[in-house]
């Protein structure tokens, strides 16, 4: 194993497995996409029942299934955690100016920040997307000193900067 680069900064953490799909979930539902997809499907249904008499039950169908999509999305998220245990095993953020490392499961992946094209947070967590829309690095804030913290939002700030830019 190499040494970590010069001047970086290195946390460990791993993310119980109820908490990571209350995380991952949380933001698969918040997706503009996902609303758009809802609303779309409500617009349909309310179209079919405007119809007539013979529309309500394709319009009952399309509410059924806008009430269920919520929940089949969520078992979606328990299978892909379940199916990808290496989300769940401890793991190294190294990070400094350059980019961050990050080791586990047998793996080492090293990122160059400019190849985050999104960086976001909220209370709990760092979150870095290699696409504006797709799936993020989730990254606990407990795990993170406070002048760590600092560091490292600047660093993640910058990404979003340099996206603007």
């Amino acid at each position: 194993m190499e040494p970590p680069p010069l001047n970086s900064r290195s946390i460990t953490y791993q993310i119980p497995r109820n908490e990571l799909i209350s995380v991952v979930y949380g933001r698969m539902i918040r997706r503009p996409r996902f609303i758009r997809a809802l609303g779309l499907c409500m617009v349909a249904a309310a179209l079919f029942f405007v119809a007539g008499p013979r529309g309500h039950s394709v319009a009952g169908a399309i509410c059924l299934f806008v009430v269920l999509l919520p929940v089949f999305a969520y078992r979606a998220v328990i299978a892909k955690v379940e199916k990808s245990q290496h989300l769940l095993g401890p793991k190294m953020l190294t990070f400094n100016a350059a980019g961050c490392i990050f080791t586990g499961s047998g793996q080492r992946q090293e990122y160059a920040w400019n190849l985050f094209k999104v960086f976001s947070e909220n209370a709990g967590y760092f979150f870095l997307q290699f696409t504006a829309d797709g799936p993020a690095v989730i990254i606990p804030k407990s795990a993170f000193t406070p002048a760590q913290l600092v560091e490292f939002r600047q660093y993640g700030n910058a990404v979003n900067l340099q996206k603007q830019a």
